[in-house]
């Protein structure tokens, strides 16, 4: 083993370790000895973490204690590849310092109402260089959300679109209500979800043909009729998402 190589697996050990010791916390269980894999699996299947509560996350740090198992009893122990050891290292850092969506969201919403005036919406937009805005109802329960596609998709219906000072946002209700909107998809998440799945696993497009997601939701247990707690941009999670790799 070389120099490299040593320092890679120490680099492991220390990682999990730590890790270890976050894990055992977590589970709280009232043995006299619990193992990394006992700690593991206790908070699996009792979802006590959302990162450890993905399949992959768990499969992933199941791997990792046969790796620190082997490196702690074998006479010639494998050695981490750099790619395994950055994984093993997000992944530890996702599960004892996750940063959640409602931290990361925008607390102090801009928003409409259903009565609000169009070019007041306009203004406010336009004013806050913003692109969307929630139309909530007096329980903060998102109605849909105004943006400026809005117009296209009410004339690609309507054929006509024909605004004066008069009309409100509840006269474009129809195209402005989630799901409604022609490309774009906004998407409630629970507060406590990471950042980093949300990125991973909500944002990512399966297919070409899938609705850009323009907006996260945040509420409490990520449910269409909870209040809003907050909103969060695909460049907020991306910006927050690369800046912890």
């Amino acid at each position: 083993m070389d120099t490299e190589e040593r320092k890679r697996v120490e680099a492991f050990l220390q990682e999990f370790k730590k890790l270890e010791k976050v894990l055992i916390g977590m589970a709280n269980l009232k043995e006299d000895f619990v193992s990394f894999s006992r700690a593991l699996n206790y908070i699996y299947y009792h979802k006590l973490s959302a990162e450890i509560a993905n399949t992959n996350t768990y499969e992933f740090l199941k791997t990792a204690s046969d790796v620190r198992n082997i490196l702690a009893h074998e006479d010639n122990p494998i050695v981490p590849t750099e790619e395994f050891l950055k994984e093993f290292t997000d992944t530890a850092e996702e599960v004892m310092n996750p940063i959640s969506c409602y931290e990361a969201c925008t607390k102090v919403i801009r928003f409409v109402t259903p009565t609000t005036k169009v070019f007041s919406a306009i203004k406010i937009m336009e004013d806050e260089g913003l692109s969307h805005l929630p139309i909530l109802v007096p329980n903060k329960k998102v109605e849909g959300v105004f943006s400026r596609s809005v117009f296209f998709d009410y004339l690609s219906e309507h054929k006509k679109v024909d605004v004066d000072d008069s009309f409100e946002i509840r006269d474009f209700l129809d195209v402005c209500r989630i799901g409604n909107h022609h490309n774009e998809e906004f998407l409630f998440v629970p507060r406590d979800l990471s950042v980093k799945k949300a990125f991973d696993q909500l944002m990512k497009k399966k297919n070409p043909h899938q609705k850009n997601v323009a907006l996260l939701l945040v509420t409490e247990k990520g449910k269409e009729d909870e209040a809003l707690l907050g909103v969060l941009t695909m460049a907020d999670l991306a910006k927050i998402s690369s800046s912890n790799n």
